[in-house]
């Protein structure tokens, strides 16, 4: 029997809800777990076990859809759709138009520049 088989389906949305909120103790209100119950779930092995496996799933997942492309693709175009839409909010614009620059900026400096270095 697995670790995974010997969970509850309550402790299996505590997982859920841990991933998915921004603290544990907005998961434990979202699965509505007694405090000391729920502290008991984070020290017990088989939850640990189970919660890093789908944090680690979640993780690879996310990192498949960035190396395919096509997210990083659409998120570019929505950016420049928002930045280029002339009847749409200015902040909207200058929001998108910044996150373009910072974006790109950072993966220069992280991947370098393809082209070699402009300032000699």
């Amino acid at each position: 029997m697995g670790e995974e088989e010997s969970l509850t389906v309550r402790q299996e949305r505590a997982i859920l809800a841990i991933l998915s909120t921004r603290s544990l103790e907005e998961a434990r209100r979202c699965v509505q777990a007694a405090k000391g119950t729920f502290y008991k779930w984070l020290k017990e092995p088989a939850f640990q076990a189970a919660l890093t496996r789908k944090r680690k799933e979640l993780v690879t997942d996310a990192f498949e859809k960035l190396k395919d492309g096509w997210v990083v693709t659409q998120a570019v175009n929505e950016l420049l759709e928002l930045m280029q839409d002339k009847a749409g909010d200015d902040g909207v614009r200058l929001r998108a138009a910044k996150t373009l620059l910072e974006r790109g900026l950072s993966v220069r400096t992280i991947v370098g520049d393809p082209e070699g270095s402009r300032a000699s």
